[in-house]
């Protein structure tokens, strides 16, 4: 179905870009309106930029065939492997391996530091892990990756 969209959609932009530098050409000259479609180019392009890198962020990219996100620091280490639905966790030489429907719950927490995290996990023994970060961008950024997991949108 959106593939019958297509060309519609494209002729509506064409449609625009007409009336636009229709618009335009006819106040100040052809120049100001070819102007005018090299601005609505630009900023279509930072919008699609932006819309891919914020993805990427927090999806990951495919690298070879996989999908991995992964973070560490003195904690340990946590990874993703979002193709496959399955993550490792590392904790003080605790190892613990789940698949993201084992993701009870995720929280943001303030305290015991800004930017941790917790990951309550369906049969695990602790059930709770504790994620430190650094900073409380990157505990934002890791909460809302690790609730994208359990929601299995990931």
């Amino acid at each position: 179905m959106p593939l019958l969209l297509l060309p519609f959609l494209l002729g509506l932009v064409a449609i625009g870009v007409w009336r636009l530098y229709d618009l335009v050409a006819g106040m100040w000259g052809s120049a100001a309106g070819m102007g005018a479609i090299i601005i609505l180019i630009a900023i279509a392009a930072m919008a699609v930029t932006g819309v891919i890198k914020r993805h990427r962020y927090y999806h990951g990219k495919k690298i070879a065939g996989k999908r991995i996100l992964s973070t560490d620091g003195p904690w340990g280490k946590l990874a993703l492997d979002a193709l496959n639905k399955q993550g490792w966790i590392t904790v003080q030489a605790h190892t613990h391996r789940f698949l993201f429907s084992d993701i009870q719950q995720v929280r943001h927490l303030a305290k015991p530091a800004p930017g941790t995290v917790s990951l309550v996990l369906r049969h695990a023994v602790p059930s709770e892990w504790l994620i430190p970060f650094d900073s409380d961008r990157k505990g934002q950024r890791w909460h809302k990756i690790l609730m994208l997991a359990a929601e299995q949108k990931l």
